[in-house]
């Protein structure tokens, strides 16, 4: 177990590697009573091909199978888990999202019949076909309910222009068809090849003992008779450099019309803190030109063109990488325009030295705010950071390390990529109006 130090909010956290192939890092933080912790694996909707845990396969599964699994992780014949987890005075949630899954757990109380419950609702899987099935209506309910959603139906259209072959372009929970194709056997094959612990973290955080909770993990694993595993071999398709089309418009009863535009990057072929480096840089770079205190914000909301609905955010991993601008607004097409305009000024003028140093301190601060209490978000970033193969403890000194050049070319090659646009607009907006009229936004490359 190795121990690592941060001067800068004086915390420490200690990692390492058990017997059995799961990672864990644990932050002890004396005097506070909250615990929290997160178990999941490696493990998200993009896993649909990939071969078994002994090299059997390869097999293909309908897509939406990691948030079905997810779902029914909860269900045991001891009894739902949640009731479980509040009776012993704690509380468990979950999420997947396209790469990982995680089960969450919080309780002010003593925290080790509640990891004991954590470790039993992840390895622990009972299904019956009956009860598939049931649960096959409960998501149909959901997926439909998120149909209706206008932020996450343009969201979901935008990667559907995009990505021509990559599951990405899927939702998370998979479509009604995925959902009704799913059988027993293709859920008990995607627990035992991902939900083994060579394939997991474990990220805690509270007042706890590392050492104690590394024991207790140990023995219930060991009790499982879990022993190292071979990494999962995953099988991705191979995805076309350009979009699949440029525009899409969607009518909705929203009151006002979105407007979505998407930038494919190129993947990452680095890996651990290089890829963090990257990524850091893209952030910094969205700051500079698109963050609150921009020039290039601040017109566009004083022309009324965005409000607080306003976001951009860049996804990026191995396989896959886009940025996401979206936002409520009066005039799509005029907004789309000014976002070109605006964002090819900014490559044009470079990002200057005042900038760059203005949004590395905030970048710095973000995330020591991230490392203060509560400890959910503490042990979701530690989580997260870890699944990347990244050391969040170091974060700060690689911000430190960035320098303006690599986020200038970060920002060239995002403007340079190629672009897809899609506005939801009122069902009742008149024919001619918006996109479907011309605007002078074509979509494609700003290059």
């Amino acid at each position: 177990m190795e121990r690592v130090r941060l001067q800068e909010v004086d915390c420490e956290y200690y990692h390492g590697m058990l017997p059995c192939g799961l990672r864990f890092c644990v932050v002890p933080r004396p005097g506070f009573r909250r615990t929290f912790a997160i178990l999941g694996p490696r493990y998200g909707s993009v896993d649909n091909a990939f071969y078994g845990p002994h090299g059997d396969g390869p097999y293909m599964v309908p897509a939406g199978i990691a948030h079905f699994l997810e779902h029914k992780m909860f269900e045991k014949p001891t009894g739902h888990m949640f009731r479980r987890f509040a009776a012993a005075g704690a509380m468990c949630d979950a999420y997947t999202s396209y790469t990982y899954t995680g089960y969450v757990l919080s309780t002010a109380g003593d925290w080790r019949v509640p990891l004991r419950l954590l470790v039993e609702l992840v390895f622990d899987l009972h299904l019956t076909r009956e009860t598939v099935e049931k649960e096959k209506g409960i998501i149909e309910q959901e997926i439909r309910m998120v149909e209706d959603d206008p932020d996450t139906r343009a969201f979901e259209e935008l990667m559907r222009c995009l990505y021509h072959r990559h599951p990405v372009r899927v939702p998370i929970a998979g479509t009604v068809a995925d959902v009704r194709s799913l059988g027993v056997e293709q859920i008990e094959l995607c627990h035992r090849t991902f939900y083994h612990p060579s394939n997991m973290w474990l990220s805690v955080a509270g007042p706890v003992d590392p050492q104690e909770v590394t024991e207790l993990v140990q023995e219930l694993l060991e009790a499982r008779g879990y022993r190292p595993q071979e990494p999962v071999r995953r099988l991705l398709p191979q995805e076309p450099e350009g979009v699949v089309r440029p525009q899409q418009t969607v009518r909705m009863s929203v009151g006002q019309p979105l407007c979505y535009l998407g930038f494919k990057d190129v993947p990452s072929t680095e890996q651990g803190e290089s890829l963090w480096d990257q990524l850091a840089a893209v952030s910094i770079a969205l700051d500079a030109t698109l963050g609150p205190a921009s020039d290039l914000y601040l017109s566009l909301y004083q022309e009324g063109l965005i409000d607080d609905t306003f976001q951009a955010h860049y996804e990026g991993e191995q396989s896959y990488a886009h940025l996401v601008i979206g936002a409520s607004t009066p005039d799509p097409a005029r907004l789309s325009d000014r976002l070109r305009e605006g964002l090819q000024r900014a490559v044009e003028r470079g990002i200057d030295e005042g900038t760059f140093r203005r949004c590395i301190k905030a970048a710095r601060g973000r995330f020591l705010r991230r490392l203060d209490p509560p400890f959910g978000p503490l042990a979701r970033l530690v989580f997260a950071f870890r699944h990347r193969g990244t050391d969040p403890m170091r974060a700060l000194d690689r911000l430190a390390a960035l320098d303006i050049s690599q986020v200038s070319s970060a920002l060239r090659r995002l403007v340079s990529r190629p672009l897809a646009a899609v506005w939801v607009l009122p069902r009742q907006r008149e024919a001619g109006a918006g996109p479907d009229a011309g605007s002078g936004f074509s979509g494609g490359s700003w290059a």
